[in-house]
């Protein structure tokens, strides 16, 4: 057992690990001003995503042991979509508070589209993994057979095994596709409305908050993809052998040279995704409220 979690949790400690000294290396450019309740519940639906993502992660590990079939079933049953439904939490609550129009006067008449606050380099990321995503997907529907099974002819005989084929990647997929509306849904929901009274403090939550979504977002389909690779060494790593006159034979699959290379990919796009959710939560827990900013200003005058 000790040997299961180090394997599912290491890639856990080690984004923890990176996120601290992320924070640690540029805590004065992250501690941005935000208003309490908007950190409040960013630091609410961060941690709501990390446990949710944990659970999905390592909780197989002790119902593998102490619980019940019906739930190890469903641990399964959720190990690809699980991390999706993760970020999904986190991303609907970083949308509280709504937020607020302005008060006195007139708004301003400054056109506010779906990236107005949107960092654009925090698009490369989700974008990229997305497409990785879809190319595996593709990779595997092909490879499977009628049955989901990946068939191998070795010649004097043909075995097969588990793939991430359609029958897998359909629920991932409209998981994913359920995520990234929501994405965008909240980024728009953020931009649109007027600015406040404070114009630039406003401008600086709301960019806040996009990043922390986006954030939230790409670390959810970093871990699906982990989860994708996994999957993909685990075929690759498929033996079989048969007895023959001369002895037996020891076969594999096609792919099998894949395996290791597949493997430390899947391992270090995991940590990635855990060092980007453990990174948000950091942000949002070292970020100061504005009510804290205006009363130290006050007290240095």
């Amino acid at each position: 057992m000790k040997y299961l979690l180090f394997m599912v949790g290491w890639p856990v400690l080690a984004g923890l690990v990176l996120a601290v000294l992320t924070v640690a290396i540029r805590r004065g450019r992250l501690r941005t001003p935000v208003p309490g309740t908007v950190r409040g519940w960013a630091i609410a639906g961060l941690t709501a995503g990390v446990l949710l993502a944990l659970i999905d992660q390592i909780g197989g590990v002790f119902t593998f042991v102490w619980g019940t079939p019906d739930l190890t079933r469903l641990l399964i049953a959720l190990e690809f979509v699980g991390p999706l439904i993760a970020a999904g939490v986190a991303v609907a609550m970083l949308a509280l508070p709504p937020p607020r129009r302005r008060r006195v006067g007139s708004a301003a008449l400054t056109r506010r589209g779906l990236a107005t606050f949107v960092d654009r380099r925090w698009l490369i990321l989700p974008a990229l993994t997305l497409v990785l995503v879809l190319a595996l997907t593709v990779t595997g529907g092909t490879l499977a057979g009628p049955d989901g099974m990946y068939m191998t002819d070795a010649g004097i005989m043909q075995f097969g095994t588990g793939i991430y084929g359609w029958h897998l990647s359909i629920p991932s997929l409209i998981t994913i596709a359920a995520l990234l509306i929501l994405t965008l849904l909240t980024l728009l929901w953020i931009s649109r409305p007027s600015l406040q009274d404070d114009e630039s403090g406003d401008v600086t939550t709301r960019r806040w908050r996009s990043r922390q979504i986006l954030r939230a977002a790409s670390a959810g389909l970093l871990m699906h993809l982990a989860s994708v690779l996994h999957s993909f060494a685990a075929t690759a790593s498929t033996r079989a052998s048969a007895a023959t006159s001369e002895g037996p034979v020891f076969v594999q699959g096609s792919f099998s040279a894949l395996e290791t290379p597949l493997r430390v990919a899947g391992f270090t796009v995991d940590a990635v995704g855990w060092w980007i959710m453990f990174l948000a939560l950091a942000v949002a827990v070292c970020s100061r409220t504005r009510a804290a900013v205006r009363s130290q200003a006050a007290v240095n005058r």
